[in-house]
């Protein structure tokens, strides 16, 4: 009998082992299997003002973040493929989901060159409200910037966002030009900042409202370690509601870093 108990209590014992390790594993798993990645089906469910927990419970932890400007990126599964590219999840200081971007990865308006035949009879696309906001840009603030002697182009991407008929989120990340100090920088990117602004809202081509507009003004920064890398020193967000509000023909009077919806220096 004893030898029997013996036995039974083994039994008992790696069943509760194989029950333990079998949960250990599957907490661990990520919903594709890497850590850090998302699919289109995941994207299309992110959904405006939802919280840092929310999506971590939907797609785990980020591949990486960037708490300066709080984003977290995730790498985009084309079926079983991991891809190069990455969403950006921009969240504002609440830590609710404000904006996200694909890179167009999977907008099925993305045109190329051979799509842009007969443009004037197509139906405007996110992709040629880009196409505007890069004229706008360069129409208030040229194409280049100079870095220690180094030319820049001003713009190191554009997204627009919004499906039909519903009102756009802009994004620009752009080059802020150099200067003497850290004060005349400022007071350049605030002016070049509503320079941009007001060419959008008054190109007619951006026949389309506007929701808001992000701009993310990158330098050349030196980190802790003495490296030196290109990083976003300025983060500042706009919504429609405040757009209104300024007088875009007296611009030198505007304070934005009081009136923006968001104002963020991002470097010392």
């Amino acid at each position: 009998m004893p030898k029997v108990l013996k036995i039974i209590g083994t039994i008992i014992l790696l069943i509760i082992i194989s029950v333990v390790t079998i949960t250990i594993l599957f907490s661990n798993k990520y919903p594709n299997d890497e850590p850090g990645t998302i699919t289109k089906a995941q994207y299309q469910s992110l959904k405006e003002d939802m919280s840092k927990n929310e999506i971590q419970e939907k797609l785990g932890k980020p591949n990486e973040k960037d708490d300066d400007i709080n984003e977290w990126d995730y790498k985009i599964v084309d079926g079983s493929t991991i891809t190069s590219k990455t969403v950006s999840l921009h969240f504002d200081p609440s830590d609710k989901l404000e904006l996200k971007l694909d890179d167009d990865y999977f907008n099925p308006n993305k045109k190329t060159e051979e799509d842009n035949t007969n443009t004037d009879e197509q139906e405007k696309t996110n992709f040629d409200y880009e196409i505007s906001s890069e004229v706008s840009v360069e129409d208030s603030v040229g194409k280049t910037v100079n870095w220690n002697g180094d030319s820049k182009d001003v713009i190191r991407d554009v997204q627009v966002k919004g499906k039909k008929d519903e009102s756009k989120y802009i994004t620009l990340k752009l080059n802020a030009p150099m200067n003497l100090t850290k004060n005349m920088i400022e007071t350049q990117v605030n002016k070049n900042t509503l320079k941009i602004v007001k060419s959008i809202v008054e190109d007619p081509n951006f026949d389309s409202e506007i929701k808001n507009i992000t701009f993310f003004w990158y330098l050349p920064l030196t980190d802790s370690y003495g490296k030196d890398k290109e990083d976003v020193a300025y983060k500042i967000t706009l919504k429609n509601s405040t757009i209104d509000k300024l007088n875009l023909d007296n611009l030198t009077n505007i304070q934005l870093n009081s009136v923006a919806d968001e104002y963020q220096v991002l470097f010392k």
